[in-house]
């Protein structure tokens, strides 16, 4: 009978296995946490790593309860007595079988490590529970990341491809142009130049999009044949404060992966403590019952004894080689390297709070200063392509103004992608990182969908 406890272990592993069974399929920032959140390996491996520290505290406690062993032998014995000082049994043979069975039962009524193992066993859970939830949070931001990756570069090679094909009508104009005798070889070789130039970023552009796609189904194993980008309006509303300090004192008090070194600090303390107390008397109870049933023996009869005792052993450690002289010295230096590591993890994580805030404030910025840039770029443009037609201004004014304008919309692509995920890091950082926060951005896509394909296939 299949227990329900075995269903829910086994149901993840079944639905990757239908998820990995499914076609590719259209797919979103929300769509993508969920599926990451089944099928990131790195995260299930912090889901079993955290179960299997929890069995920390069940064996610290096993200790403190009483220690039951049985035990059953079978002996036969061969025997020839070839001589002996005790004239009864001078000679002889014998052959005889001996059973016995024991059952012991020991107490521990004193040993201070079991409490220092308890007390570092509580640290130990403690800290895996807080590593699992930063797991949990590194997993919501790798997800954001990966997904906002490949949409900038899906974005960039649709913006190229707009450039591309801007660039190659004047090209081909050029060309007439040339051939007519209208315009200088030179404006023709430009154009060209160009031309390349935006080949050559359109190639980048489609391997970092192709990257991009392999990043996605690395952490949800799905293909995507489909994604939604960024709307072009995108709501900056900022972090509720730009005080620095504030933010760096929430990333000190709530960051988990801070919390979990901490408690390793408390562990490895405990750790010291508890190699310490090898030096301790430890104060135990025995209590054994036992039979031994045997056919013969060396004074010939045989015997069928049943025995109880009881026994409070003292032990008191003296030398044992200078075993626990090192496993202290070891501990020691294990709590300072615990120490040295909590520090650097709190110096770097108010370094990550400081500059995800500094890159919230900046995209910000940047995104007002380009939307405007775009437009002005935009109204430039079509003033000079008024007057290349008229044949009032040459090709390469033309060029330069379509290369400033693609530039800038792709400037403004990447502030938008910035500001999305400086604003996912920052909440990352102080440890507040959940799904609502990616719910949030989700629903600022565009609801038009692009398909992928197409521009996979670009070489």
């Amino acid at each position: 009978m299949i227990m329900w406890s075995n269903i829910m272990r086994w149901a993840p592993g079944v639905l990757l296995v239908c998820m990995a069974s499914l076609p590719a399929a259209a797919g979103d920032l929300s769509e993508t946490w969920r599926l990451a959140e089944l099928g990131d390996p790195t995260w299930r491996a912090a889901i079993h790593e955290q179960r299997a520290a929890a069995e920390a505290r069940p064996q610290a406690w096993a200790p403190f309860l009483p220690q039951v062993s049985a035990n059953a032998g079978y002996t036969y014995t061969r025997q020839n007595i070839l001589s002996s000082d005790n004239r009864v049994f001078a000679r002889g043979r014998s052959n005889f079988p001996t059973a016995d069975y024991a059952l012991t039962l020991e107490q521990s009524i004193w040993n201070y490590t079991n409490w220092a193992t308890l007390r570092k066993a509580r640290a130990t859970v403690g800290a895996s529970e807080a590593s699992l939830e930063a797991a949990r949070q590194d997993m919501l931001l790798r997800a954001a990341e990966r997904y906002f990756f490949t949409v900038a570069a899906l974005e960039s090679l649709v913006s190229i491809q707009s450039e591309k094909r801007a660039v190659g009508r004047l090209r081909d104009v050029a060309r007439a142009r040339q051939r007519d005798g209208t315009v200088r070889g030179t404006e023709a070789l430009d154009a060209e130049a160009r031309f390349l130039q935006v080949e050559a970023r359109e190639l980048e552009a489609a391997a970092n999009l192709r990257d991009g796609l392999q990043g996605l189904r690395e952490i949800t194993g799905r293909e995507y044949d489909r994604l939604r980008p960024l709307t072009a309006v995108l709501a900056s509303r900022g972090p509720d404060t730009r005080e620095p300090r504030q933010w760096v004192s929430r990333a000190l008090e709530n960051n988990p992966r801070v919390t979990a070194l901490r408690l390793g600090v408390q562990a490895a303390t405990a750790e010291v403590t508890r190699q310490e107390s090898e030096y301790l008397p430890r104060v135990g109870a025995v209590v054994q019952h036992e039979r031994r049933r045997s056919d013969g023996s060396l004074f010939g009869g045989g015997s069928d004894v049943e025995s109880q005792w009881g026994m409070v052993r003292l032990t008191v450690p003296l030398f044992n080689g200078g075993m626990t002289y090192s496993r202290v010295r070891e501990a020691r230096e294990l709590l300072a390297k615990t120490n040295n590591e909590a520090l650097a993890e709190e110096r770097a994580v108010e370094r990550r709070a400081l500059n995800s805030l500094n890159g919230v404030m900046t995209a910000m910025s940047r995104v007002r200063a380009l939307r405007a840039a775009v437009q002005a770029k935009e109204r430039s443009m079509e003033s000079w392509q008024v007057a290349y037609r008229s044949g009032a201004a040459p090709s390469l004014a033309v060029l330069e103004a379509e290369r400033d304008l693609f530039f800038n919309r792709a400037e403004l692509v990447r502030a938008r992608h910035q500001y999305v995920m400086d604003t996912l890091r920052l909440k990352h950082a102080v440890g507040g990182l959940t799904p609502d926060d990616l719910e949030s951005f989700n629903i600022l896509l565009d609801p038009a969908e692009i398909a992928v394909g197409p521009y996979v296939a670009v070489r």
